[in-house]
This record gives structure tokens, sequence and C-alpha cells, in this order.
């Protein structure tokens, strides 16, 4: 078994508990990346919308870092503090996936989340070619 390793980015903010922003699995050839849950925190964004767009812009840069693209996504998992801003977290989404196979999902309404400004989160795995 290849070693995994954890990941920080500069692009995000610094992890505020015990978790990597990623964690890398080096597999034949491809690297799995295990982005952890994105939000938008630090940034003043306030509402679902503003704050989608923040987080989706993060897991770019993640996706990024690592030599991929919003196309290399295989999975992706929404969580939201109130199911009618489904539309709008639907809408930014369709925007980074614009032209490019969407990948298998999932969307949940949660009651809380552990910071109370926030409103969306969202990880993702992605399977990117090694260069």
């Amino acid at each position: 078994m290849t070693a995994t390793r954890s990941r920080t980015y500069d692009a995000l903010p610094a992890p505020f508990g015990k978790f990597a922003h990623a964690t890398v699995l080096p597999l034949a050839g491809t690297k799995l990346v295990f982005v952890s849950g994105v939000t938008a925190r630090e940034s003043g964004a306030q509402d679902a919308e503003a704050q989608t767009r923040v987080i989706y812009e993060r897991i770019r840069s993640v996706l990024k870092e690592e030599g991929g693209g919003f196309q290399h996504v295989l999975k992706m998992n929404v969580f939201v503090l109130d199911i009618r801003d489904y539309p709008v977290t639907n809408k930014i989404r369709e925007e980074f996936f614009a032209g490019i196979d969407p990948p298998a999902s999932t969307l949940v309404e949660v009651s809380k989340f552990v910071r109370p400004d926030v409103r969306v989160e969202i990880d993702c795995t992605a399977a990117i070619p090694e260069q």
C-alpha cells in the first residue's frame, strides 16, 4: 500500500481542529484526493449563495494545486443548513461543472454546523492523473 499524505493549502484558512485540508493517496498513476469539508469561514460571505461560491473557489484551488480540476471529481457531498438553499447552491455548482460530466453527489440538510455562521459545507473526492 502506498503511503497517504495529509496536506494543507495556503488558499484555505488553517484547520481549526486536528485534520488536514485533504489526504492524498498515490495509486497506480493516479492520486486520489480526499478533500475535507470546505466552508467559507473567514471569507466574509454571509448567505448560502456567496458561501457556496467561496467554497467552490477553494475546492478549485486544492484541485489545481494537486494538478487537477473539477473534471477529476468523482464524488461530492453537500451539506446545507436550510434545504431551501438547494437552488442557489446547485446554480453555482452548474457554473463550476459547465461543459464537464458531473460527479456522483449527495445533498443533505443538517441541523447545525460547528461554526454558527456556516450555511454550506462541501467535501469531495477526486482522481487526478499523475503528471
